[in-house]
């Protein structure tokens, strides 16, 4: 399927949605996907059908992120979204397009840091940040493993990624005063319910097509 093809299936699917894009959204997400298409030919990025795109990968892969960037942009101040970690960035998503809405929507994201162990994928990670233009870097380590003295994010973010309580408390301990933390997990997946080690955050979540986000921010 061709670029414009991918993208009318894509505006298709957000007018279903009555999901409106911040301008030039679109365009760095699509970019960043076709990036994924070709990568994804050599190196297992996604278990999503990607060439054509399945309607489960435009929903989970592009919409998701964006509506979850919906969820966290309306809850912050404009321009307070400053560094970002995402925590088991696999093929990119939800890290990249969610980096990409809410820089599109003046939300801010002036660094992404995103955590993949996997040394292929974090070579596709890099290409993808250099691809639509993102600061940022990738860290090819285990979270579990992974030391950042004096580190501070007012976003940390991660999608169906399993958390022992060494690696929350770490979040915690890496989430800026007022910074929010969001979730992303399928409707039948073990974190559909609130984890309670975030409940004292305060919560407020969002069902999305393909399964639900929960934003976790101070009361």
């Amino acid at each position: 399927m061709s670029e414009s093809g991918i993208e009318s299936q894509l505006r298709q699917r957000l007018s279903e949605l009555a999901a409106s894009p911040p301008d030039g959204w679109v365009t760095a997400v699509l970019t960043y996907f076709s990036l994924l298409q070709r990568w994804n030919r050599s190196i297992n990025l996604s278990g999503f059908t990607l060439d054509p795109p399945s309607a489960d990968a435009i929903d989970r892969l592009l919409v998701e992120p964006l509506l979850g960037g919906t969820l966290v942009d309306s809850s912050l101040p404009a321009g307070q979204v400053g560094r970002v970690l995402d925590i088991g960035s696999g093929g990119g998503s939800p890290a990249v397009p969610l980096a990409l809405a809410l820089r599109a929507s003046g939300a801010g994201t002036n660094w992404l840091t995103m955590v993949e162990s996997r040394q292929r994928k974090a070579v596709f990670l890099r290409e993808a940040l250099r691809a639509v233009d993102l600061n940022g870097d990738v860290l090819a380590e285990r979270f579990d493993e992974l030391v950042l003295p004096g580190a501070s994010y007012q976003l940390i973010c991660s999608r169906a990624v399993r958390l022992e309580d060494a690696d929350a408390l770490k979040v915690l301990e890496l989430l800026a005063p007022g910074g929010r933390l969001l979730l992303y997990h399928g409707v039948d997946g073990p974190g559909q319910a609130v984890d309670l080690r975030f409940t004292s955050l305060g919560t407020r979540q969002l069902t999305s097509p393909a399964g639900i986000a929960t934003v976790y921010a101070p009361r």
